[in-house]
């Protein structure tokens, strides 16, 4: 792990020199200052006090629910207005802040980390990754709040429930989502992608798998729906292909 580096650190620090080890002599670093970042303190995320000493420790609070909505709504909101967005998208964007916040407290509270999960970690980058790719596509290609909904679902999708690697968790995953949407935007999920579930009795999990946002299948390179499969499976296989033809591995 990390143990051994830090005391290689550590040891700079308390004697402000190396040796070679080649032929054992003496070196210094001259002018360096160090700049390091922990998570909160855990039984396998600690510092030792000998190294901790020699450093200037900054605490950073997590933020609180408000602010997280605070500075969310603020980049939503900016960004729909210099792009011209509709004044319902930008009531249903602000919607798409809150529903990301239920989303993002519900999965931080139900998919915890453990030795085999230990990716599942959730944090302020990921509600940012949400929000941003929610605002990738442009308001041109916006032709109904549902779409919108349908963008956040992808997004939330992507963000989150690719981390999840059994099905008993993206089962748990699929009923946050249902909730969040229906609490946030006040439309059911079932509604919102009743186009993927025709041919079934009720949504399930994998049918939110066949939504599909991307800009790959494109010639405009727009970040928009992709609902034909055909053309979704032949420009994936082109750019596998092409991959194929320029490793040399």
């Amino acid at each position: 792990g990390a143990k051994g580096p830090i005391e290689l650190l550590r040891t700079w620090l308390d004697l402000d020199f190396f040796y070679d080890l080649k032929d054992m002599t003496k070196f210094q670093l001259q002018d360096v200052q160090f700049l390091a970042a922990m998570g909160p303190p855990s039984s396998g995320n600690t510092v030792d006090e000998r190294m901790a000493r020699h450093m200037n420790v900054i605490s950073l609070l997590e933020f609180s629910d408000e602010a997280m909505t605070h500075i969310f709504s603020t980049i939503t909101s900016i960004h729909m207005k210099r792009q011209n967005y509709d004044a319902s998208f930008q009531r249903i964007g602000l919607q798409a802040v809150q529903a990301t916040l239920n989303l993002f407290t519900a999965a931080t509270k139900t998919f915890l980390p453990t030795p085999t999960k230990s990716h599942y970690l959730f944090n302020l980058r990921d509600f940012s990754r949400v929000t941003l790719g929610c605002l990738q596509t442009p308001p041109s290609q916006l032709d109904s709040p549902e779409k919108f909904i349908r963008l956040w679902v992808h997004e939330s999708n992507r963000v989150f429930a690719d981390r999840l690697v059994d099905s008993d968790d993206q089962k748990d995953f699929f009923e946050i989502i249902k909730v969040a949407t229906n609490d946030a935007f006040k439309v059911p999920l079932e509604k919102i992608l009743s186009h993927l579930s025709a041919n079934s009795a009720s949504l399930q999990p994998d049918h939110v798998r066949s939504l599909f946002f991307g800009d790959f299948a494109n010639e405009s390179k727009v970040y928009n729906e992709i609902s034909d499969m055909t053309t979704l499976k032949t420009t994936v296989e082109g750019y596998l292909e092409e991959y194929n033809q320029m490793s040399t591995a």
